[in-house]
């Protein structure tokens, strides 16, 4: 696609004025053939003339001064053809190369006109993107998906929440996907959570989130999940989920891929991961 549109079709109209100009040269083609045209006829008479004028010369007794005076006319009969024939091949050459612009012309109009289309198509083609942009855009489809699944994602959360056994009874999820919680009946704002409380809101959103994708939930991996996290949060994360395990009708089984060991103190089975040579081996599991 030209990276200048504007440009491309101010060159075009360039290009058509150039055309119409052309056009109105060959005008002057047929002008000039019509020139031409006259100038053929002249010599044609001319060399009848000249012809006459020998053949006169043949019939008439011989004259000096008769000679002289037909001799004269005979040389200005041969300068007149020769004009006339430096005039006829000079017409030649100008419709020759009015004939070759127009060529060229015509090729560069062909050539931009096949660019226009294709520009066209371009425009066509971001049309249609704009307005599958705006059908997508937050406040078209997105909208209408958050606000279907908004509330299935707040209940999900809030059932997951009611197994870390705090004082949470609530999570919200607005259409924005805005999160607000309800703490002993009372709302209250992200900012004022613990530390704990708020693993436990993000852990339970994305579960209920996971829960949404995937409609039943049987494992669930958490890679690195520690990851940003100082060592009171990784505190608050060990004893969330010491809680949620504990809980009845959560997921079935969960896969913690960490460098932390203190997530260790909450999981059944611990496999430990080292690189030997090279390459990554188990090279020692224990059931706890």
């Amino acid at each position: 696609m030209p990276e200048n549109i504007e440009g491309e079709i101010k060159r075009l109209k360039q290009v058509k004025e150039a055309y119409i100009r052309a056009t109105e040269k060959s005008k002057d083609i047929d002008s000039i053939k019509e020139e031409l045209k006259k100038e053929e006829l002249e010599l044609e008479s001319l060399m009848k003339e000249l012809d006459s004028k020998n053949k006169e010369l043949k019939d008439l007794a011989y004259s000096q001064e008769e000679f002289e005076k037909i001799q004269k006319e005979v040389q200005n009969l041969s300068a007149e053809v020769s004009r006339l024939k430096g005039t006829l091949s000079e017409k030649i050459q100008q419709k020759e190369k009015l004939e070759t612009e127009i060529k060229e012309l015509l090729h560069d109009i062909t050539e931009l006109e096949k660019q226009l289309q294709k520009i066209e198509k371009i425009r066509k083609f971001i049309a249609d993107l704009e307005r599958i942009r705006g059908a997508y855009h937050k406040d078209g489809v997105q909208k209408l998906l958050r606000k279907k699944i908004a509330p299935v994602i707040s209940e999900l959360a809030t059932n997951y929440i009611e197994s870390f056994n705090m004082d949470i009874t609530d999570i919200y999820l607005s259409e924005d996907f805005d999160i607000s919680v309800t703490k002993n009946s009372v709302d209250v704002p992200i900012s004022l959570l613990s530390g704990g409380e708020k693993v436990a809101v993000a852990l339970s959103l994305r579960l209920a989130i996971a829960r949404v994708l995937a409609r039943r939930l049987s494992v669930v991996i958490m890679d690195e999940p520690t990851t940003h996290l100082d060592e009171e949060r990784r505190r608050d994360l060990v004893e969330i989920l010491g809680k949620f395990f504990k809980a009845e009708n959560t997921v079935p089984q969960i896969i913690i891929v960490t460098h932390h060991r203190e997530l260790e103190d909450v999981a059944d089975t611990v496999y430990l991961v080292q690189k030997v040579d090279g390459i990554s081996k188990v090279i020692e599991s224990s059931s706890l």
